[in-house]
């Protein structure tokens, strides 16, 4: 499978929201855009940067068919605080009427070619989570479509080809109930054979 291509989108340099300096990009930072809605899509969050509507940006945006570059490498973007400002940032779509596992895939492609320009290692590829404590990227983290940041990982180091194969849940054996020692019913108590007879008096053998 062939890397996908990076289009460019960038910010101009008068809408920028950017930390002053070059980054060093010491770190690829992954995150995931928590916006399900339908169209929120790779280039609906690119023309969101060029339209200088948040108080934030990221470097590049991937969704399951388009990855988009708003900004370049070398600029220290405002995605996970100061502590970010020497990473690359990445965004992963997670709108409803895209591909996720695409998505996902076409996001760990854009990473090796991240990590391929700037001459990091796997090592340097983090989650928003390691940050900042923000649960991001909250679906791989989760485990969505059985991908967890593990399988991430492994796409990444391969470029995005070896697809993980979902392992489906193991269904939950159920709890034999607990069952005691068998309960022996009470003997019958059988008391031997006495003789009675009639004599008109209360005694041992009439008591037994």
């Amino acid at each position: 499978m062939a890397d996908i291509a990076i289009e460019n989108m960038l910010v101009p340099k008068a809408k920028k929201k950017v930390y002053a300096g070059t980054s060093k990009r010491t770190k690829i930072c992954i995150h995931q855009t928590g916006n399900n809605a339908r169209g929120a899509d790779a280039l609906a969050h690119a023309e969101l940067q060029l339209n200088n509507a948040r108080e934030a940006s990221w470097n590049i945006q991937v969704d399951d068919k388009r990855a988009i570059r708003s900004y370049a490498d070398t600029d220290k973007t405002w995605h996970a605080g100061a502590r970010g400002a020497d990473m690359v940032a990445i965004e992963i779509c997670v709108n409803s009427d895209g591909d996720y596992f695409q998505a996902v895939v076409n996001g760990a492609s854009v990473t090796s070619q991240v990590m391929k320009a700037n001459n990091r290692a796997l090592s340097d590829v983090i989650q928003h989570h390691d940050v900042t404590r923000k649960n991001c990227p909250e679906q791989i983290r989760g485990n969505k479509d059985g991908i967890d940041w593990s399988d991430f990982l492994r796409l990444v180091a391969s470029g995005g080809t070896v697809i993980p194969t979902p392992v489906p849940p193991v269904p939950p054996k159920p709890t034999p109930p607990v069952i005691g020692p068998p309960v022996t019913p009470p003997a019958v108590q059988e008391f031997p054979a006495i003789a009675l007879w009639e004599d008109q008096s209360w005694g041992s053998v009439t008591t037994k």
